[in-house]
């Protein structure tokens, strides 16, 4: 079977039921193996501890590290996806990961001031993600389905011994989300990537990820978000999760469009020093499940279609 993602605004009061019931079960899950107190939780060190971890030899981790700032971002976040939409269904079968079209809500106007745009978003419902936090209270999600969430956050060591709560702070480090004209941009871009493969890169990967013309696209809406969505904690909010889908989804589109899967032919990235960067080219295992029984490489997840899934668009 096929996994069908769709868009928020298309999901059904079941299905976001269905999803709800499945995040929560994760969290609650805590039998096998783990690196974490929970499976959910397993995603957050993941994503965390991978962020500490600088790529190539000629960089430091906010320059290129082994899932952000370079060519691996993309791929690596869609594996990311693709491994936490199975466990939910390990939890409740029918579940696909949704994606969150951000530039609609760009549009949003509210005929009230003091009603926040933000509120006539479905993904804010409190049937769904909830909303914002609480500004009288550190801003922690006080309604919803994860008013009474769980942090799992990284002490300055990178140990996972600190417990916190949900935050969010809506429009506060950038006062928008990005609009439909900021997503048409960077369909200009002819290369997925280019040398020397890190935050400086001129490429479809860099302006997607947001580094070109700081902060764009994924990263703002990371900002806009706020809370424990600046963190690189920040799959502690659910709500990651379905701005990852919408990037995942755009980089299919342009993939499509170029009839390109994004990487050098030789699939070799190399560093300053003509060095190859560990993790970062085709055939290597993506990081840090490279040492499973079938784990994916790079070239493995370049094409979304044999991953058992797509999008689904509605008129």
């Amino acid at each position: 079977m096929i996994n069908l993602r769709k868009n928020v605004k298309s999901l059904s009061p079941n299905e976001k039921e269905h999803f709800i019931e499945a995040v929560k079960a994760l969290k609650a899950n805590t039998k096998g193996k783990r690196v974490a107190d929970n499976k959910y939780d397993d995603y957050v060190l993941w994503h965390a501890q991978t962020m500490e971890i600088a790529a190539g030899s000629d960089a430091n981790k906010n320059m290129r590290n082994r899932a952000h700032r370079g060519p691996v971002f993309l791929p690596w976040h869609r594996e990311f996806l693709r491994r936490f939409e199975l466990d939910l269904q390990q939890e409740v079968s029918d579940v696909t990961l949704p994606w969150w079209d951000w530039t609609a809500d760009a549009n949003l106007r509210s005929q009230d001031p003091q009603i926040p745009a933000w509120t006539l978003s479905p993904i804010w419902k409190e049937d769904f993600m909830g909303g914002n936090g609480d500004p009288d209270s550190d801003y922690i999600v006080g309604a919803g389905p994860f008013k009474d969430w769980i942090t799992q956050e990284l002490d300055d060591a990178g140990n996972p011994s600190i417990k916190d709560r949900l935050r969010r702070d809506f429009g506060n480090f950038v006062r928008t989300l990005p609009s439909q004209i900021d997503l048409y941009n960077i369909f200009t871009y002819e290369f997925f990537d280019t040398p020397y493969w890190d935050v400086f890169s001129k490429g479809f990967s860099n302006a997607l990820e947001g580094w070109l013309n700081r902060p764009q696209l994924h990263n703002r809406v990371h900002l806009w978000v706020g809370g424990s969505m600046l963190l690189n904690t920040s799959p502690n909010d659910p709500v990651f999760f379905l701005n990852h889908c919408n990037v995942d989804r755009i980089w299919s589109l342009w993939q499509d469009l170029r009839y390109d899967h994004g990487y050098p032919d030789d699939g070799t990235i190399i560093d300053r020093n003509a060095k190859k960067i560990d993790y970062y080219n085709l055939s290597d295992k993506i990081f840090p499940w490279q040492d499973e029984p079938g784990s994916k490489s790079i070239e493995n997840v370049l094409e979304h279609r044999n991953l058992n899934y797509c999008y689904v668009y509605e008129k």
